[in-house]
């Protein structure tokens, strides 16, 4: 199972400025995590982007996550943005 991003640009506007940010799937780090438990396999999938705004500055972090347990079952967080907001 492959986890994507919801959207091919996810646009995310700074607290700080309200200066809009474009990010594409390469500006993201995937990671795939997984460890036994007792009904089988957890897997942990996540879209990480860590930047700074180009016009002021501000640290802004995003987090795109979902879990895998049981194998089969998915579970979708809301995604996360420290320093800015997720638009659309």
């Amino acid at each position: 199972m492959t986890f994507r991003l919801p959207k091919d640009i996810i646009r995310i506007k700074c607290q700080s400025c309200e200066t809009i940010t474009e990010l594409h799937e390469s500006d993201f780090e995937y990671v795939e995590t997984s460890r036994e438990r007792e009904m089988g396999t957890d897997v942990t999938y996540r879209y990480d982007a860590d930047f700074t705004c180009n016009n002021c500055n501000n640290g802004i972090k995003v987090c795109y996550q979902m879990f895998e347990y049981p194998e089969g079952v998915f579970n979708e967080v809301e995604p996360s943005c420290l320093g800015g907001e997720i638009l659309d």
